[in-house]
């Protein structure tokens, strides 16, 4: 029986059921943002993190983790558990900030709390509100 119970949780966490909290982020800024460079990486982490202090007065990298996977705020995990794992130096770049955030070693690039690909749609929300372009990414603050 113990042997069996071993095994289950082994598969669980080789399945993303039990993934860390530095994968979970890692994995969103991959799949959100993995085409913007460094600052435009660190822009999407930055609303991971500004969201946890929001919703929590701190942001912890568990925080921030389920931040990323509350349901609907980032379209990369609609509908899924779990992302696959990214490739190469964007994929280590994602890593190393989540890292940061874990650590506590985290540097916002800006305040803001959403953001969207304003090429690729015009969420209502947004309308008439000030932003900050990053890449392909407009950055606002939606309040309330």
């Amino acid at each position: 029986m113990k042997t069996m119970v071993l095994f289950v949780s082994a598969f669980m966490m080789v399945s993303g059921l039990f993934a860390n909290s530095v994968d979970v982020i890692a994995k969103t800024l991959y799949h959100e943002a993995r085409g913007e460079g460094e600052i435009g990486l660190r822009a999407v982490a930055t609303i991971l993190h500004n969201r946890a202090i929001k919703a929590n007065g701190k942001a912890t990298a568990e925080l921030c983790a389920k931040e990323a996977k509350r349901k609907m705020q980032f379209s990369c995990w609609n509908g899924k558990k779990d992302l696959s794992t990214g490739k190469g130096d964007s994929w280590m770049l994602c890593v190393k900030i989540a890292k940061e955030i874990e650590l506590g070693k985290f540097q916002k690039v800006h305040g803001h709390t959403h953001y969207y690909a304003f090429k690729k749609c015009n969420p209502k929300w947004a309308k008439g509100r000030a932003g900050l372009v990053i890449g392909n990414h407009k950055f606002l603050t939606v309040k309330g």
